[in-house]
Parts: structure tokens; C-alpha cells; sequence
């Protein structure tokens, strides 16, 4: 099991999760010009899952991935390119105290951060970005589906869930998706926007 210092933030998934949460509204500014934009913004057109997901038509086996006792922290569930982009930005991520739900069940070994400049000020210039191992993701992708509001893409490094519902989709990066996931080997991940997948790396240590 993943240890974690701090606890887990939660969402919903569907709508609930789209809307993220807790009156908050959109995931951020894409204009650079905007003081504290955010810096997922600078990679809109990188490839989602690129420099993070192992080449792959398989979301995982049905048996569990093996889990090494050690702490999900907001940076060390990011690329180190990402990682290094967002603090030069001055953004930080949290794991707020509420619970993240994928097909109405709860995330236990994973983390959900909200990625932004100043965690003290109401503002919607933030963006979500998580991590779970998961052990049998046909099922998780399947309950998805059966929920509404999502659509299936298969593609070289994985399966993609992403919104298809425009209440699930409060930001779009270039390419027009919204909130999406991101199902490869053994793990989830997730963000606001398809693009913002690629700033996502599975914790030291994770085995599929």
C-alpha cells in the first residue's frame, strides 16, 4: 500500500468531478501573459503520456500492481520536466481534505493534487492532476462508460477516457478535451485536460 502525508483529496467522478469541486470553477488560464498562468499551458501540444507512459495497448492486468510502502506526494507523482515547470511558475500542489471517486468508489492508494499559485486566494486559475495504481481497469473503464458523460479512446499508450459531456468539461486544451484519464499499465492518471496527462509519472518504486 502507498502511504501518504497528507490526506487524500477526493472527487467525484462525473460531474461532480468535472465541475472540480468544492465551488471551484475552471483549471486555469492558458494566456502566458496572465501573472501565475498556468504552466501546463507551455506544453498544450506535448503528447499526452509523453515522457511518463510506457508504450502500450494495455490499461493493465486484472491482477493488482505491486505496491512498495512509500509516500504519494504531489511532486513525486509529476515529471521532473513538469515538475520543474510549475514550481518556476510558483505553483504548488495540495491534497485537499475531501475524497476522490472514480465510478462512485473511492481512491485509497492514490493521490489527487490541485496545482496552483497561491492555495490561501479563491481563484480559477488551478488545474487537478492524479495517480492511482489500479487492478483491474477494464472494469473501472466500464463502469465509467455505464456512468455517461465519458467516451473511450484507445490509442499506443493506453486507454483514454475522456469527458463528453460539456458540464465535464469546464476547461478544453488545444485539442478540445476536458477532464480526462489516462488508464496504462497497472495505474490511472488524471487531469483537468488531456495535454496535462504528460505532466503525470508514475511514484518511484510503482510496478505494474
Amino acid at each position: 500500500m502507498y502511504r501518504r502525508t497528507v490526506r487524500t483529496f477526493l472527487v467525484g467522478a462525473g460531474i461532480a468531478a468535472a465541475v472540480l469541486l468544492a465551488g471551484c470553477t475552471a483549471a486555469g488560464s492558458s494566456d502566458p501573459s496572465v501573472s501565475g498562468a498556468n504552466p501546463s499551458a507551455s506544453d498544450s501540444s506535448t503528447e499526452p503520456g509523453a515522457g511518463s507512459a510506457s508504450p502500450s495497448t494495455s490499461a493493465g492486468s486484472d491482477a493488482a500492481p505491486a505496491a512498495p510502502s512509500i509516500e504519494l506526494t504531489c511532486d513525486n507523482t509529476m515529471s521532473p520536466d513538469a515538475l520543474a515547470r510549475y514550481q518556476a511558475a510558483g505553483w504548488t500542489g495540495q491534497v485537499r481534505d475531501q475524497t476522490w471517486l472514480i465510478a462512485g468508489e473511492p481512491v485509497t492508494d492514490g493521490i489527487l493534487c490541485q496545482w496552483m499559485e497561491d492555495h490561501s486566494v479563491a481563484t480559477d486559475n488551478f488545474t487537478w492532476l492524479g495517480w492511482a495504481p489500479v487492478a483491474d481497469a477494464e472494469a473501472t473503464i466500464s463502469d465509467l462508460i455505464l456512468e455517461g458523460g465519458w467516451r473511450r479512446e484507445d490509442a499506443a499508450e493506453g486507454i483514454y477516457i475522456t469527458a463528453d459531456d460539456a458540464q465535464m468539461m469546464p476547461i478544453v486544451d488545444a485539442e478540445g478535451y476536458g477532464t480526462t484519464y489516462l488508464f496504462v499499465d497497472g495505474q490511472v492518471r488524471y487531469a483537468s485536460t488531456k495535454s496535462e496527462l504528460g505532466s503525470i509519472t508514475a511514484p518511484p518504486g510503482f510496478t505494474p
